[in-house]
Order: C-alpha cells, then sequence, then structure tokens
C-alpha cells in the first residue's frame, strides 16, 4: 500500500515559509538598530555692522549673534528699535539731532529717566563720539535733578501736600513764567498767602510744615533752597 506523501510536502514547505520570515524579520531589525540618527543643521544669523541707516537691525531671537558694540545694548535690555535709533545717533543720521540747538546739551536742561535712558545707549554704541563728555556731563547733571525732586526739593505745576509731596521750606523760581500763580493753603482749604506774578520775575516762597498744600500754577520749577 503506497504512503501518502502529501504531508512531508506541506510541512517542507512551511518551514521553508517560517525560514524566509524569520529571516526577512531579522534583517529589518538589524536595519533599524543600525540606522544612523540625524539632527537639524543649527543656523546662526550674524548683524551686519553697521547695519542700513534708518532701519532696525534684524532680529533673529536666541540665533543671532551681534557685534560686541550692539551686544552692550542688548545685555543693558535695550530694545531693537532703541538699537536702531542709537545707531543712527552715532552715524550722525537722527534728524531730531541739531547739536547747535539741541536741548539735550542746554546746561540748564534736565533730561527724564527715560531720556537719560536713551543717552546712555548713544554713548554705549559709540563712546567716543564729539558730543560724548557734554552728554555725560548731563546725564550726571540730571541725576542729581532728578533725585532732588525725588525727594520733594524740586516741582514743576501742580497742588502738592506739604511734608509728603513736597518738603517745607524756602522755594524759588528765578524767572517766573507770565501768568504765574501760586497759593499755600492750610487743612480746611483756607488760602494762607498767594499771588499773581508776571513773567521774568524771581518768586520766593516759603512754606512753613503746618501749612498743608502748596499749588503752582504755571510759574515754572521751584527749587528748594
Amino acid at each position: 500500500m503506497a504512503r501518502n506523501k502529501t504531508p512531508k510536502i506541506l510541512i517542507a514547505g512551511l518551514i521553508v515559509v517560517f525560514a524566509s520570515i524569520a529571516a526577512c524579520s531579522g534583517t529589518e531589525s538589524a536595519d533599524s538598530v543600525d540606522e544612523p540618527t540625524t539632527t537639524s543643521p543649527t543656523t546662526t544669523t550674524t548683524w551686519p555692522y553697521p547695519w542700513p541707516k534708518g532701519s532696525p537691525p534684524p532680529a533673529a531671537p536666541g540665533t543671532t549673534v551681534a557685534p560686541a558694540p550692539a551686544q552692550k545694548l542688548i545685555d543693558a535690555g535695550y530694545s531693537d528699535d532703541e538699537i536702531a535709533f542709537a545707531q543712527a545717533w552715532c552715524d550722525g543720521a537722527d534728524p531730531y539731532w541739531d547739536p547747535a540747538t539741541d536741548i539735550y546739551l542746554d546746561p540748564t536742561f534736565a533730561l527724564s529717566p527715560d531720556q537719560i535712558h536713551e543717552v546712555k545707549g548713544w554713548l554705549l554704541l559709540c563712546p567716543d563720539n564729539q558730543y560724548a563728555k557734554p552728554l555725560r556731563a548731563a546725564i550726571k547733571r540730571s541725576q542729581k535733578v532728578n533725585q532732588a525732586t525725588a525727594r520733594g526739593e524740586r516741582f514743576f505745576a501742580g497742588t502738592y501736600v506739604i511734608g509728603k509731596d513736597i518738603k517745607p521750606g524756602t522755594h524759588v523760581v528765578n524767572q517766573a513764567s507770565a501768568g504765574c500763580y501760586w497759593e499755600r493753603t492750610d487743612a480746611t482749604g483756607e488760602i494762607i498767602d498767594n499771588n499773581f506774578v508776571s513773567g521774568s520775575t524771581r518768586v520766593q516762597v516759603t512754606s512753613l510744615p503746618s501749612d498743608y498744600s502748596f499749588t503752582n500754577e504755571g510759574c515754572g520749577e521751584f527749587v528748594k533752597q
């Protein structure tokens, strides 16, 4: 009786199929293990220096490398616009700057804190500018004035509480503006003393610790003596 050979053939075929699958699987695994990893290249943008007059420097936060002069301003917290304006000033391209008439160079003018910040940026960027010396003097002078204002020893127009906003004592305006009016009042609002003053006149007023308020309307800046 002849034996049926079909099962052996079928088994042999299955062995070949499984062997092929195992070989393919091994190849894919090897490929996945050996496949190298890649990273995106890092690009760095460098600011041109000086950049075109009148235009802000290009900004690429986190990837920008600034030249040393501009980097000083960045480290000091200046914005891109402030750096651009400082560059324009250093290049002589600031349309608002006229050294012959600019108030920043007026020895009687006190720069505000914001203006001091602006000028410091100029001098960080071009410390050897021909106007650096008078501007440094203006900063020093203005800082003293601003400190005196904060202490209540200098004040412009407004109504001020004695002992809180301004210090009692003698305050002077060397040349009062036209239409100057000043007034001292007590705690009930009653006028203790007041006066209307014509322009270009020296005004001197003494406020007492018992006064409640002092009003300056258009006289200019009072300075404590």
